[in-house]
């Protein structure tokens, strides 16, 4: 479940999103993962297993996750699943759109007329008779004797119940979760009482399968509560270093239950009934967001990156997300080599593909230097070693001499929120970062750093401009403050207007790899080329839609062809150097374009492109 979101789920009311259906002339080519709210597995069929992956719907898996595919409801975002445990094929799934439930594996899906708000916390199916549903929203708990055709509440059972837990051993005995509370039933949720208080918001619980009387359950800050006398008593413990992520679940080792798990963003494990936690978890990718889930092949677990198995314990983990959609892509980079290599930056981690998209690799390593799911994740790599690469993070930017395997962080960026890099292509120990205050309590910060040395070390440039590129022929640094465009021929310290009002908004200008002296800038359905260094410009829509224009990416081999794309509309082709355009790729229904835009140096055929929903997109024109 997907707890962590509760404050802000409460103030949002999201719609589902277009369906994604495939345009023919785009291919996503990974890094596969998504993010994974929910996880669930047959109880009559373990080798079954649906996940729901924000946004791209849910994904069935019948082989324990060695394979998914799609099963629908697409643009959802999901915060638990419930599978029947007789029939493997009927599914219900709490979105933050309602109640679903599909009696076919995913193939159709239809909503539940439960009574509850649209967004719905928790659904539990009873181990024993299917047709006993329990569901619960911010407020109220509602229970289904039908399989979910019909629905009773009462204000006397609990309220804000966010967890529910039966007990293996006497299944119509069941626990649930409310604000500082724990309930109990033993009449199969016929009727309720108050086993406890409790402090704060009962996120997870959990019941020993072989003593109905050891009872777990968890709350935020860490707080894991212990109770072996069916929650008559309680004694409390926590997990280390947890500040305020709630637990998002408890899990018993099937074959030894003084072993215990829980996951609040992070995985511990206890060996001693939950007294002494630990963190474990070696190979997972991202915060844990779905529930931890014991299966007979091991335990299973979702992440912002995907799912993940461990056969020992919790001890390490390994990625099972072949089939799953693909990650969102933040930022993307490709270098000169043959074949190239393709750098890419996700809410999780970079990867790299040195086969065109064939295969990925995680670079897992530079995780050691808080490379954290709301960072901005800028790339660059150095046109003259193309083993090195740079990637922002909070207050900082990473370098790596050896294609992301190993990584170094350089002096402190204090308080700033990177949100633009580059590097002079000439001279690539030269380094600029912009970006602005990490939060209101860091004063008055710099705003726009230098660095000689490759970004070991770093310099305040004293200006108010926005950095938007670096001259790859004279090194001349550009920025502009509004709609003015200004340069530096010396790194920062001196600025000279190079042209005045242009009545555009932009964020970035393109450089001709070809063409000294020629530069593009993105606007509002038009772009504009310069051929004297940005002095005089010339703006063309012809053939561009009335959006604005998000990347831009030259030919590497071609002078006179540029590529723009945008958000939704596309990739639009100019083989005229920006006078004229026309279209060369419509996005998936559905995917939006993030940062990234490139062309494959090697075969300028192949366009890429960053997408939020669908990875990165190849679209090969040679074909």
């Amino acid at each position: 479940m997907r707890h962590h979101r509760i404050a802000l789920a409460l103030c949002l009311s999201l719609l589902p999103a277009a369906p994604l259906a495939a345009d023919e002339a785009w291919t996503s080519i990974g890094p596969e993962g998504g993010s994974v709210g929910a996880l669930a597995f047959a109880p009559s069929r373990p080798a079954t297993l649906y996940a729901g992956v924000d946004q791209r719907g849910i994904y069935r898996s019948t082989d324990g996750g060695q394979s998914w595919s799609p099963a629908g409801l697409r643009g959802a975002y999901f915060n638990d699943l419930a599978v029947d445990p007789v029939h493997p094929s009927t599914v219900y799934a709490a979105t933050l759109i309602g109640l679903r439930k599909s009696t076919d594996g995913g193939s159709s899906w239809h909503r539940l007329k439960t009574g509850l708000h649209t967004l719905v916390f928790v659904v539990a199916v009873h181990p024993q008779n299917p047709s006993l549903v329990f569901a619960s929203d911010a407020d109220t708990l509602v229970r289904s004797t039908d399989g979910g055709l019909t629905w009773t509440a009462s204000p006397r059972w609990p309220q804000r119940v966010i967890s529910l837990s039966f007990v293996p051993s006497r299944p119509d005995t069941l626990y649930a979760g409310a604000e500082n509370s724990v309930w109990k039933s033993t009449d199969a949720g016929r009727t309720w009482k108050r086993a406890s208080k409790m402090p704060g918001l009962i996120t997870a619980l959990a019941v020993d399968p072989h003593s109905s009387r050891i009872v777990y359950a968890g709350g935020a800050s860490g707080l894991i509560l212990k109770s072996s006398d069916g929650g008559a008593t309680w004694q409390r413990h926590r997990l280390p270093g947890i500040d305020l992520s709630p637990m998002t679940s408890i899990v018993l080792d099937p074959a030894d239950p003084a072993t215990v798990y829980a996951t609040a963003g992070e995985l511990f494990k206890s060996r001693n009934g939950g007294s002494v936690w630990a963190r474990t978890g070696s190979g997972l990718e991202g915060p844990i967001l779905a529930t931890l889930e014991a299966s007979p092949d091991g335990l299973l677990t979702g992440t912002s990156a995907g799912v993940f198995l461990s056969t020992d314990q919790a001890v390490s983990f390994e990625p099972r997300n072949r089939g799953l959609p693909a990650l969102p892509v933040v930022d993307l980079a490709i270098d000169r080599q043959d074949p190239p290599r393709l750098y890419v930056s996700t809410p999780v981690n970079p990867f790299k593909t040195l086969d065109r998209g064939a295969s990925w690799l995680p670079l897992r390593s530079f995780q050691d230097y808080d490379f954290r799911d709301d960072d901005p994740h800028r790339l660059q790599i150095d046109p003259l070693a193309p083993e090195t690469i740079y990637v922002t993070t909070i207050e900082e930017v990473a370098r790596s001499t050896d294609g992301g395997e190993s990584w170094t962080v350089g002096g402190s960026l204090f308080c700033l929120f990177p949100r633009a890099l580059y590097l002079d292509p000439r001279m690539p120990s030269a380094l600029y970062v912009y970006g602005w205050s990490l939060t209101p309590f860091c004063g008055d910060i710099c705003e726009f750093y230098r660095s000689v040395d490759a970004g070991r070390t770093w310099d305040c440039v004293p200006s108010s401009l926005f950095l938007v590129g670096v001259d790859p022929f004279t090194s001349a640094v550009y920025a502009q403050d509004g709609d003015r465009l200004w340069t530096s021929t010396d790194g920062g310290d001196t600025w000279t207007v190079l042209s005045g009002s242009l009545g555009k908004t932009y964020y970035f200008l393109t450089f001709s790899p070809l063409v000294q002296g020629t530069l593009w800038l993105p606007a509002l359905g038009e772009v504009g080329r310069s051929r004297d260094s940005g002095r005089t410009w010339q703006f063309s829509s012809t053939g561009l839609p009335a959006v604005q224009i998000v990347a831009l990416a030259p030919d590497p081999a071609d002078a006179g062809t540029l590529y723009a794309g945008t958000e939704k509309d596309g990739v639009f082709e100019s083989t005229d150097a920006g006078e004229t355009w026309s279209p060369a790729g419509i996005w998936p229904a559905g995917v939006l374009l993030q940062r990234g835009l490139a062309v494959d140096p090697g075969d300028p055929s192949i366009l890429y492109a960053g997408t939020d929903l669908a990875g990165v997109l190849m679209l090969d024109q040679g074909e």
